[in-house]
């Protein structure tokens, strides 16, 4: 089994209120990963995403070349670890 990383990732542009969360939602458990997505209260969308590094890759590009990836202007990408090993991938609804 390969070892589970995760990717701590932040959207940047004109990625709220147009479906993105639900998009980037739907990629990830396409691509067996596991995590969450949420709003920030400065327009930006973060994603936590757990499992190998080529699915985390995968879904990356599957989200830059949706419908939606004309809205990302910027993409911050941390990799670390993972730390807690979560079992779904999730909309979050808090800033």
């Amino acid at each position: 089994m390969p070892e589970c990383i995760q990717a701590n990732i932040i959207f940047k542009g004109r990625v709220q209120g147009v479906g993105f969360r639900f998009a980037v939602e739907e990629i990830a458990l396409n691509h067996s990963l596991t995590g969450w997505v949420k709003n920030l209260s400065n327009g930006d969308v973060q994603a936590l995403a757990q499992g190998s590094r080529p699915s985390i890759d995968a879904m990356l590009e599957a989200v830059r070349q949706s419908r939606l990836g004309a809205n990302i202007s910027k993409v911050k990408i941390q990799w670390e670890s993972c730390a807690d090993v979560l079992q779904d991938f999730t909309i979050e609804y808090d800033f």
